[in-house]
């Protein structure tokens, strides 16, 4: 283990360098300074001062003719805790004007003491404020090196003992040796993970930028989705449906902060989302996110790639929205959770639920499952610019349908109803649909249905599908005897076409959610209506919004509110202040900024 250096370019390489001690020659005095201010002295006389300079003679020790009574002495000093203390602290003293790299390389091997000392907390506290971020840790192992994401180093985090990933990006190779300067998505992931604080988001320890390196240090996680997925199909499918239920909850935990920071996310998959030793789940990757614009804006459309897709970008497009290929111009959350109803299927298949190669053939995969969409069902798709009204057009299978013939044994009537539907070009998607159902239940399937449907008006999101039965009640292997909550009874038999028409049946809503700071939410229970569309955002989200931008600006103003902001200096000119507000407005489009930061910057 080793610390990063990021100076060894600039560094002298004979620096450092000692004759080994077997190489030196015997008998030569080391130098001493010479002296000019001496009188000149003869050769005998140099050499009598030499041998007394060498072999000093100590005077004796003189007792004190004092007498003392022995009843008055006190006991003599033993070792204490204290005294200890007060050598520790002593050492902190001393170890806190030291250098890491001295810390680590020349102290901590000197003996027990000093090794304890220079790795303890109190020390590493007081050290962190004037240290660089790579100074602070020691490589143990690198992970992965990609050209966008950089280098990853495994660490150990000194004076805790953590265990961090440390990303170390090289500007001039990323930016494929153009001056372009820091990358956006850089910048996005950092200002927004030092904002976010969540048990299930990964946690963030420092950003920093070191010359054409820019560095940042998050959270060590041991396991992906992609892993924990195939170590499922070691066990039973009772097994495998607990295990489900308890990831999903904590995904929908965390991916309902995030919304209700007005955040979307935008590339959940298997391999941004992890989990620790304790099998907590944990978001990352904040690279395309984008923040909620309130009203909505149209948003900036992904530029088709001109170059095959790597496999890498095919996984991502696997769980990509609908309307996100179709180039729909203003959406919201709920495409996070057309992502999430993908995994949730893929969990309990072990198979991706839409494996394309291409955009189109991702559309069409979506059409053969899910039904095309008509103006009827979703009128503002023939609206978006990849819509053709040449699709081919197919009726989706009905999910209710495919759990009774999955999970009930007198449905053979409904298997050959689906087999005439599926035809030879659906039958490997109606196999996987019955594979799934096997899994997850009518209580399931009911919640899978309500995340992959194809208008985003009738998807659900992170607080609904928290509240459906699948969360809120214990599961249990199916049979024909189980005891079915009263909606995934209307909604299996077919008499039950939207959750809203009978609300009561999922309990009284939550007043103040788990996953979201108590300043975000209210103890209000009817929020004041808003002039968005629901189809998008609920109301209560948009409040919530709302409220947590307030308090950004409030936090960022002080405690004097808007009238503590800085006031333009005197003879300011105004040619140049609008040359500043043009560069802030280009600089806030690029980024991705808070309306209220914008706001904030041209105040």
């Amino acid at each position: 283990m080793d610390l990063l250096d990021f100076d060894s370019e600039n560094q002298n390489p004979n620096s450092g360098r000692e004759t080994p001690i077997c190489q030196r020659r015997p008998g030569i005095r080391p130098l001493r300074r010479i002296n000019f201010n001496t009188v000149a002295l003869s050769p005998t006389k140099r050499r009598k001062q030499s041998h007394a300079e060498e072999s000093p003679v100590s005077e004796p020790l003189k007792l004190s003719a004092l007498q003392f009574d022995a009843h008055v002495l006190p006991p003599p000093p033993s070792p204490c805790r204290g005294d200890c203390d007060r050598g520790g602290n002593l050492l902190l003293e001393v170890f806190s004007r030291l250098s890491a790299k001295d810390l680590v390389g020349a102290v901590a091997p000197a003996c027990k003491l000093w090794c304890e000392v220079a790795h303890s907390k109190e020390l590493w506290a007081s050290l962190r404020g004037h240290l660089r971020l790579v100074d602070q840790l020691l490589v143990t192992e690198k992970v992965v090196e990609r050209r966008s994401k950089g280098r990853l180093f495994r660490c150990r985090r000194l004076g805790s003992g953590e265990a961090v990933l440390l990303r170390v990006v090289d500007l001039e190779l990323t930016n494929a040796g153009k001056d372009d300067g820091m990358p956006t998505s850089f910048l996005r992931e950092a200002a927004l993970l030092s904002k976010l604080k969540h048990p299930n988001l990964i946690r963030h320890y420092g950003s920093e930028i070191l010359g054409r390196r820019a560095v940042m240090c998050t959270e060590f996680v041991h396991e992906s989705f992609s892993s924990w997925q195939k170590r499922l199909d070691l066990q039973t499918n009772f097994e495998r449906l607990i295990d489900i239920r308890g990831k999903f909850r904590q995904l929908l935990t965390g991916l309902s902060y995030v919304h209700h920071q007005g955040i979307m996310h935008r590339n959940l998959k298997p391999d941004n989302i992890f989990l620790d030793q304790q099998g907590q789940v944990k978001l990352g990757d904040f690279t395309t996110t984008r923040m909620l614009d309130i009203p909505f804006q149209a948003y900036t459309p992904e530029d088709p790639k001109e170059r095959d897709r790597s496999g890498r970008e095919m996984r991502r497009l696997w769980y990509r929205a609908p309307e996100l290929i179709l180039r729909d111009e203003i959406y919201g959350p709920k495409v996070d959770m057309w992502s999430v109803g993908c995994l949730f299927a893929e969990a309990a298949s072990g198979r991706a639920l839409f494996q394309s190669d291409s955009e189109i053939d991702h559309l069409f995969r979506i059409f053969r499952t899910c039904g095309t969409p008509t103006v009827s069902s979703w009128p503002e798709v023939v609206m978006m610019k990849n819509f053709s009204p040449k699709f081919p057009i197919y009726t989706g299978f009905s999910l209710a349908q495919v759990t009774r013939a999955a999970c009930c044994e007198s449905c053979a009537a409904e298997k050959d109803s689906l087999s005439q539907q599926a035809e030879q070009d659906r039958c490997e998607i109606l196999q996987n649909l019955l594979h799934v159902a096997t899994v997850l239940g009518p209580e399931g399937m009911l919640t899978l249905e309500r995340m992959v449907t194809v208008p985003p008006s009738g998807r659900a999101g992170c607080d609904d599908s928290l509240q459906s039965p699948f969360f809120s009640w214990e599961p249990t292997v199916w049979s024909s005897k189980t005891r079915l909550h009263t909606v995934t009874q209307l909604w299996l038999h077919g008499r039950l076409t939207s959750p809203d028409e009978s609300p009561e049946a999922y309990g009284r809503s939550r007043r103040r959610m788990d996953d979201t700071p108590p300043v975000v939410l209210g103890d209000l229970d009817d929020y004041p209506p808003v002039s968005i569309p629901s189809s998008l955002i609920p109301p209560q989200m948009v409040w919530n919004i709302l409220n947590v931008m307030q308090q950004h600006q409030q936090n960022s103003c002080g405690a004097g509110g808007l009238g503590s902001l800085p006031r333009l200096p005197p003879g300011f000119d105004a040619g140049q202040r609008a040359v500043l507000i043009d560069l802030i407005i280009g600089l806030s489009t690029t980024l991705s900024l808070r309306d209220s930061t914008l706001h904030l910057a041209a105040s």
